[in-house]
């Protein structure tokens, strides 16, 4: 069989702490590249808060909002938006 193409990964790192107006942007600019965006943990520890935090932003995003960490903790990522940049030869750019 041929080689697959190879093609680069991005991940994007967000809060519920940025403004809502920014969230919106970044959610609505991954979906058609499909980044995902990925949040570290609930909103004020509350699952029902972070629920309707991501229903107020309107946002129309198949991908959703996945709550990750540990994907915070593995790419070191201490401010947010960031991006996270991983290419075919296995270099990571954040």
């Amino acid at each position: 069989t041929a080689p697959q193409p190879a093609h680069d990964i991005y991940i994007i790192f967000v809060s519920f702490s940025m403004p809502k107006n920014s969230l919106r942007q970044w959610l609505q600019q991954a979906e058609p590249q499909g980044i995902p965006v990925i949040i570290r943990g609930l909103k004020d520890h509350s699952l029902k808060a972070t629920l309707a935090a991501f229903q107020s932003l309107e946002a129309q995003t198949s991908q959703g909002l996945p709550i990750d960490p540990q994907h915070f903790q593995r790419f070191q990522i201490k401010q947010v938006p960031a991006v996270v940049h991983q290419t075919t030869t296995g270099t990571i750019d954040v």
